[in-house]
This record gives structure tokens, C-alpha cells and sequence, in this order.
């Protein structure tokens, strides 16, 4: 017997694509490292499920990772673009790419 996670449009027979994926941040800036930023960061690939209690003891800051879930029916995003509003100047964007390494790639 496997459980899976309840949706809407869940059917007995049929597996739920929804799974649970650790994702690392490799390159991070330091200042993301804190939970808004590093959910808001996690967010643009999944759903956070989890931060890596490593990171949020600050015990380990070398690559942050958080538990995501993911539509593994989607391809996998290999990098998410993280733009940021300068609030004293909202005509100013500033942004950089993010690079995004999964554990045990969800086949």
C-alpha cells in the first residue's frame, strides 16, 4: 500500500505527480540565507515544505537546502531568475539567476 497526498482530482488508480524534492541552492547570496528570503527563493521552484535545519541554526552555511514539492509530471527548472524592487526606487530592478541542484533527480 503507498499513501499519497490528497487533491482534488485525485483518483485511486492513477499516482499523484506531487512529490517532496530536496533542492540545494548552490551560490546563495548570504543575505537570503534568512527563512523569508530563502522560502521566497524555494517558492519560485515549489511549494516549501521543509528548510534544511542546518541553514536556520546556522550551523552549515556553505549551500542552503529546502525540502520543495514538485509536479515531477513538469520538467525541472535548472535555474529560477530572482528579481528584486529597490524600495526607495520602485523603477529600479535588479535581479540574477539562481542555480538550482535536486537530490536524487525524481525520475
Amino acid at each position: 500500500m503507498r499513501v499519497f497526498k490528497w487533491t482534488p482530482d485525485f483518483h485511486p488508480s492513477k499516482e499523484s505527480p506531487l512529490t517532496p524534492v530536496w533542492i540545494h541552492l548552490h551560490g546563495l547570496p548570504l543575505y537570503l540565507f534568512e527563512g523569508e528570503g530563502l522560502l521566497s527563493v524555494a517558492n519560485s521552484i515549489g511549494k516549501p515544505l521543509r528548510v534544511d535545519s542546518h541553514n536556520v541554526n546556522r550551523v552549515k552555511l556553505g549551500t542552503p537546502s529546502v525540502c520543495v514539492e514538485l509536479d515531477v509530471s513538469k520538467p525541472l527548472m535548472k535555474e529560477t531568475w530572482m528579481s528584486f524592487v529597490d524600495d526607495e526606487d520602485p523603477t529600479v530592478v535588479d535581479g540574477f539567476w539562481q542555480s538550482v541542484e535536486y537530490d536524487n533527480n525524481p525520475a
